[in-house]
C-alpha cells in the first residue's frame, strides 16, 4: 500500500477543505472510516474554493476589457472549458476565453433547407425556427478568414502592450500569463457557427464556433463548447454534483500520476468529460464518495477492454467519436487505469469499498 501523505498534501493544496478542520469527525459523522486514503478521495472530488474561481473569472474579465478597448463592438466574448463548468482543480490555472467575430457567421444552408422541408422527425416549432434562419441568412461579401486574422493580430498587439508575459506563438490561442493572481488566460479567436441544433432550438448555448488557426490561416471544423458546458452543468444538477466529483477525481488522479509513475498522462479534459458523461446516472446517483470508486473503475476498464464500446463513445456535445482511430488515447487511458487501480486496490484492502 502506498504512503498517501504526499498525495494528500498535494490534493489539500488544490482542493477546498470544506471549511472544516476536523475532517475525522466529518467522516465519522456519516459512518465512513477516516484515514489518509479516504480523505484523499474526498478532497480529490470536491470543488475548488469559490473565492479562487471568482478571482479566475475576474482576471479573465480584465483581459477581456483590454480586448474590448481594442476591438470595439466587432467582437463578443464567452468563457469555455472547466471554469464555467466548475470542474477545474487548483493546479489548472487556465481560463479559456473565446473572442467571437460578429462580422459573419457560418450556417449549413443546404442542410438547413433539407430540415425545413422535412415533415417527420421535427416539430412544427423547430421547422419554423429553421425557416426563419434561412430567410434571415445573407451571404457574406467579405472574407471570414481574413477578418479573424485581423482580429487575432489586434488581440496580440493589445495584450502584449497590456501584459508582460504573453505567448502569441500558439496556432489557436494567445496565452496571457497573469502574475497577480497567477492565472493563464487563453484567448481563442473564432467565428460563430449556426449548426443544426441551434437552427432548430434557438438555444444560444447550441451556437458553435469555428476557431481560427493562425499557422494554417484557416477556420477549423465547428465545435460546440458552450453546449458541452450546459450539458455538464445539467448533469451535475441531476446527480447532486456527483458527476462533477467523478470528473474532478480523474483530473486529480491524472495530476498525481506523476508522483506514482513518473509522468502525467496526457488524457485531455475533453476526453475525461466524455468518459464520465457516458456513465448511466442510475449507477451512481445516490452513492457516497468512496462508493463512486468502483463505478469509475468499471468505466475505465470497459473503455480499455471493449473495442466496440469505446469506438462509439462520443463527446459531450455528440459531435465527435473520442477514441476512433486514436490508439495513443487508449494507451493513455490504460496508464490512467493502472494508477486508478492502485488506489481502489488500497481502498478494498482497507475495506472502504467492496
Amino acid at each position: 500500500m502506498k504512503n498517501y501523505n504526499t498525495l494528500l498534501n498535494n490534493v489539500r493544496k488544490r482542493s477546498n477543505p470544506l471549511n472544516t478542520t476536523n475532517l475525522k469527525a466529518a467522516f465519522e459523522g456519516i459512518g465512513m472510516p477516516y484515514n489518509e486514503l479516504s480523505e484523499y478521495v474526498k478532497l480529490a472530488m470536491v470543488g475548488v474554493p469559490e473565492e479562487y474561481t471568482k478571482k479566475s473569472i475576474a482576471t479573465a474579465n480584465n483581459v477581456i476589457e483590454h480586448l474590448k478597448r481594442s476591438h470595439g463592438s466587432e467582437v463578443r466574448f464567452k468563457f469555455q472549458g472547466s471554469v464555467p463548468a466548475n470542474t477545474h482543480v487548483l493546479s489548472e490555472h487556465d481560463v479559456d476565453v473565446v473572442q467571437i467575430s460578429t462580422a459573419s457567421y457560418g450556417i449549413p444552408v443546404a442542410r438547413a433547407r433539407e430540415i425545413a422541408s422535412a415533415y417527420t422527425g421535427i416539430t412544427t416549432i423547430e421547422q419554423n425556427n429553421v425557416k426563419k434562419h434561412i430567410e434571415n441568412f445573407y451571404p457574406y461579401s467579405g472574407s471570414p478568414v481574413n477578418d479573424l486574422y485581423i482580429l487575432r493580430v489586434k488581440a496580440e498587439n493589445a495584450l502584449t502592450n497590456a501584459y508582460q508575459r504573453v505567448d502569441i506563438s500558439g496556432a489557436k490561442a494567445i496565452c496571457v500569463n497573469v502574475q497577480n493572481p497567477i492565472r493563464n488566460v487563453d484567448v481563442v479567436t473564432a467565428q460563430e457557427y449556426y449548426g443544426v441544433q441551434y437552427l432548430k432550438s434557438n438555444n444560444p448555448n447550441a451556437i458553435g464556433i469555428r476557431v481560427y488557426d493562425k499557422n494554417l490561416h484557416i477556420l477549423m471544423p465547428e465545435e460546440y463548447p458552450f453546449l458541452s458546458v450546459e450539458k455538464i452543468n445539467e448533469r451535475g444538477t441531476e446527480t447532486n454534483d456527483r458527476f462533477k466529483k467523478i470528473i474532478r477525481f480523474l483530473k486529480n488522479i491524472k495530476i498525481d500520476a506523476k508522483d506514482i509513475i513518473g509522468r502525467k498522462p496526457s488524457v485531455s479534459s475533453f476526453d475525461i468529460y466524455a468518459i464520465c458523461y457516458d456513465i448511466p446516472i442510475y449507477k451512481y446517483n445516490t452513492l457516497s464518495y468512496m462508493q463512486l470508486l468502483p463505478i469509475i473503475h468499471e468505466q475505465l476498464l470497459k473503455i480499455v477492454t471493449d473495442e466496440n464500446y469505446r469506438n462509439n463513445l462520443k463527446s459531450v456535445d455528440g459531435q465527435e467519436f473520442i477514441f476512433r482511430n486514436s490508439p495513443e488515447k487508449i494507451d493513455e487511458i490504460k496508464t490512467l487505469l493502472i494508477v486508478f487501480e492502485s488506489v481502489i486496490t488500497d481502498a478494498r484492502t482497507l475495506k472502504l469499498v467492496n
